[in-house]
């Protein structure tokens, strides 16, 4: 699974989970292919999933906007940080397709790149899931952890609205794969616990306060057991 297990440090994963601003810088692409592009993608192939995620971040804080950026750049976030991911993952792709649409490029071929680019990201979310929960090991006993089912549902809830800006994308071919993913994030789901209910401090102030009312008791029984005193 290339480096998938390894944590990505310094990379600012926030930079699709807003609106955008400011006039996006063009990628001129007439001589031939970019070659910051062709690296992240040459980085991709050979499973270097940080450095990719690096770079594409990197050409993001640049103000270029090109939709073969989101692949790499979100399968970055959900290397680093997993289940946890999963909401600000959501959320980037919805508003990439929706309502930060119009400023992505390239300009003629945006529809064909990112079909092909999302249809990655999401399989390869799902096959990375099922390699860790196969084996069993470390990575798959830190998604099962307490603190990971929140997130899960929170992404779970965003599944049709992303379905429907997937379904609305010409020549998409996405849709199955995020079905696939919700099958199996939802599978996954169910063997992760949720974060135990806050403690109510009044409610624990009260279990370890004296009870008045036993003390008062208490007192009265003495107070009959005391003999009268002789005249």
């Amino acid at each position: 699974m290339g480096d998938a297990a390894l944590v990505i440090e310094a990379v600012d994963f926030s930079l699709l989970d807003a609106p955008f601003t400011g006039t996006p810088v063009p990628i001129d692409e007439t001589e031939g292919p970019d070659p910051r592009l062709e690296a992240i993608t040459g980085l991709v192939a050979k499973g270097s999933y940080a450095e990719a995620a690096r770079a594409a971040e990197a050409l993001l804080r640049t103000g270029v906007r090109d939709v073969r950026l989101l692949g790499p750049y979100l399968f970055g976030l959900f290397v680093s940080d997993g289940m946890k991911a999963l909401p600000v993952l959501f959320r980037s792709l919805s508003r990439s397709l929706t309502e930060n649409w119009d400023a992505f490029g390239p300009p003629g071929k945006k529809p064909i790149f990112v079909d092909t680019g999302l249809r990655w990201l999401l399989k390869m979310m799902s096959k990375t899931l099922e390699h860790h929960t196969r084996l069993k090991d470390a990575q798959w006993q830190a998604w099962n952890a307490v603190g990971n089912r929140e997130p899960i549902d929170e992404a779970l809830r965003m599944g049709d609205p992303l379905i429907a800006a997937l379904g609305a994308l010409p020549k998409s071919a996405c849709v199955d794969p995020l079905r696939t993913l919700l099958g199996t994030l939802r599978s996954h789901a169910q063997g992760v616990p949720y974060l135990p209910p806050p403690e109510d401090p009044q409610a624990k102030a009260l279990a370890i306060a004296p009870d008045e009312e036993d003390d008062d008791e208490d007192g009265d029984d003495e107070e009959e057991a005391r003999p009268a005193a002789r005249a």
